[in-house]
């Protein structure tokens, strides 16, 4: 869920939604390997890549969007979300799809007072979604 901004105030749903989120990461946010497969033409090898390039880029773009908030840059903050919206999207990781939608958002905005937040939030889902699928690779692999 993203958070809902009314005239910059947050409100109580989503201070809850990002309380229950940042509390309850779970592995299950991540699309099922059948359907993975599905989309690939089963096509494993394709999957092991993809997760391999997820897994080492996914801590970069993580970094690039702290960068982007200690140096107060709301547009380095917006292209660093976009750009992992579309890693995310692949996998259909929809939590941690969400929070960077949301920090897309705030960027665009200018707005960057919950981002550091909201950054730690999306490495917990990321963390999670990480080890979903590893076990996707390890059932990939010979």
């Amino acid at each position: 869920m993203i958070a809902s901004l009314n005239g910059g105030s947050v409100t109580a749903d989503s201070r809850r939604a990002d309380a229950h989120r940042s509390t309850s990461a779970t592995v299950e946010e991540v699309a099922p390997l059948d359907e993975l497969l599905s989309q690939t033409g089963n096509n494993r090898g394709l999957i092991v890549e993809l997760i391999e390039i997820f897994e080492s880029e996914s801590s970069n773009m993580i970094a690039e969007l702290r960068r982007s908030l200690a140096a107060n840059d709301a547009k380095g903050v917006q292209a660093a979300a976009h750009r992992f919206r579309g890693s995310l999207r692949i996998f259909r990781v929809s939590r941690a799809l969400d929070v960077a939608v949301d920090l897309e958002s705030m960027g665009r905005a200018g707005v960057l007072d919950r981002a550091q937040a909201r950054v730690r939030e999306l490495e917990t889902d990321v963390d999670g979604a990480l080890e979903r699928l590893r076990s996707y690779r390890a059932q990939l692999t010979p």
